[in-house]
Parts: C-alpha cells; structure tokens; sequence
C-alpha cells in the first residue's frame, strides 16, 4: 500500500497538468493512440508539445500537450517567463537589463 500512494499522487498531478496545458483539435483523422506531428492546423504548435491521437465524441482527434514545466510563485510585476524553444525549459528573467534571473517557487504543468 505504501508504493501506492505516491503512484497515485503522481497520476493526479499529471490529470491536473493536462487541463492547463493541453488542447483538442477535433476531427483530425489519425490511428487512436499514435504519435501525431503531421496534418495538424497550422494554429498548432508542435514546439515544446506531444500530440496523440484520441477518440473525441465518437470521431478522432488530437490531443496536444506542453512538455515544458512552467514557473509560478514569481514577481509578475518584475520578471517575465521565456521559453527556451531548443530545451524546452521555461526561465524566468527580470522585464528591465541586464534581464537578470528571478526567484521563483515552483512548477506547474
């Protein structure tokens, strides 16, 4: 019971992460549970994003979803996030130069 619990934590952060990041594009035709980078709309971005294939409302579609983890608990005000498009790492830096790094909390998905 004791490796259960920090299983299911996991997977609940994960369904957590999904809402925030993630995007369906209905009506796309592709196989249920394949990887998808091709035939998507153009509004579509595939930097920094995992594309499967799903059954939506009895038809398919694809589901995009951030690999970048996004900092939170930081200065708005002060420092603004970027997103390292090679890494896919997001960092947060001060708006004004030198743009030096800024404290920070945590992550979100």
């Amino acid at each position: 019971m004791g490796n259960f619990t920090p299983v299911l934590g996991l997977g609940l952060l994960f369904l957590v992460g999904i809402d925030a990041s993630c995007e369906i594009i209905p009506d796309v035709e592709c196989m249920v549970g394949g990887s998808i980078k091709e035939n998507l709309p153009n509004r579509v971005s595939t930097t920094c994003t995992k594309c499967i294939c799903i059954e939506y409302k009895q038809a398919t579609a694809v589901q995009c979803c951030s690999i970048a983890l996004v900092p939170t608990g930081y200065d708005k005000l002060r420092c603004e996030v970027k997103l390292n498009d090679r890494k896919c790492i997001y960092t947060v830096r001060e708006i004004e130069p030198p743009h030096k790094p800024c404290r920070f909390s945590g992550y979100i998905m």
